[in-house]
């Protein structure tokens, strides 16, 4: 079966103006995160049948960004002491053979901050981070943050947080929410650029609640240069906030929905030349017959 086309828009549909950073050299950093990635499934499945990686038609286009982040929606293993509760009765577990197969990733880094990301247990996230590391993809989570790497001599720092039930307590999650000062505060110290990601909002809604408006509006007021945003798996436009974005949603970059606006993404990119800091989104599109 010939796999289908993962097409590359490379639309820019918004660019915002430029932060002002200190003056550092003149190299240029190509920094980008994309939506949700979903590797079980029908994805999986497609995978297996086709022989293809499900990024494969698409990471040659990729290859423009030097550090490139994805939103992990899953653990890695196989769902043996699976648990299932009424907060997340999915499991998206993927194998380590079935990804071993894939070849390389094109990602330098993954978040595992969501309501799957605990899927199969804290062990099974554990494990998962433990299959990244043996690969060369970073993980960034909320115990280790902020997550703190450097490209080409800038320092970036990454904060993620879930906001959405998966088997944590809910007081668990206020806790975290208390941090955040905190965790900004340290990022600024420890690197240029202070990212939030945010696991929110409400499935296939495409646009922000209040408490999506008023959590990313106070996060640049605490300190963060970028807010990105997960868990709609629809794209919600972004907003620009005292000269910074904040990316609601940007939607499903490989996920198996059938629904038409769960097959459209946004990559949020961000460019970082001298001492001058620009974002912009490329759109991509997924066929509707296929996962990828």
């Amino acid at each position: 079966m010939e796999s289908k086309t993962f097409i590359w828009a490379v639309i820019v549909f918004i660019l915002f103006p430029d932060l002002i950073f200190p003056e550092k050299g003149d190299n240029t950093v190509t920094l980008a995160f994309v939506g949700d990635v979903m590797l079980s499934r029908r994805v999986a499945q497609e995978a297996e049948h086709t022989g293809t990686p499900p990024w494969k038609n698409i990471q040659p286009s990729l290859e423009i960004f030097d550090y490139l982040i994805g939103n992990f929606e899953g653990a890695i293993g196989k769902p043996d002491n699976l648990d299932p509760t009424k907060n997340n009765p999915m499991c998206f577990s993927v194998s380590k053979e079935l990804l071993l197969s894939w070849g390389i990733s094109p990602f330098q880094a993954v978040i595992l901050e969501n309501n799957h990301s605990l899927d199969l247990g804290p062990e099974g996230k554990f494990e998962t981070i433990q299959f990244f590391k043996s690969q060369g993809v970073e993980t960034f989570t909320w115990e280790k943050s902020p997550n703190i790497f450097e490209v080409k001599g800038r320092k970036i720092a990454v904060i993620p947080i879930n906001t959405i039930r998966n088997r944590e307590e809910l007081k668990e999650y206020r806790q975290k929410l208390e941090l955040i000062p905190q965790k900004i505060s340290l990022a600024q110290t420890l690197a240029e650029l202070v990212v939030i990601s945010v696991h929110w909002g409400y499935e296939l809604r495409d646009w922000p609640c209040i408490n999506m408006i008023e959590s990313g509006r106070w996060f640049i007021d605490l300190g963060a240069d970028m807010v990105v945003g997960h868990h709609p798996h629809v794209i919600i436009p972004p907003e620009l906030y005292k000269n910074r974005p904040i990316f609601y949603s940007l939607g499903n970059f490989i996920f198996d929905q059938k629904y038409k606006t769960s097959k459209q993404g946004s990559i949020a990119a961000c460019r970082i030349q001298r001492n001058r800091v620009s974002f912009k989104t490329h759109t991509v599109s997924t066929p509707f017959n296929s996962s990828f």
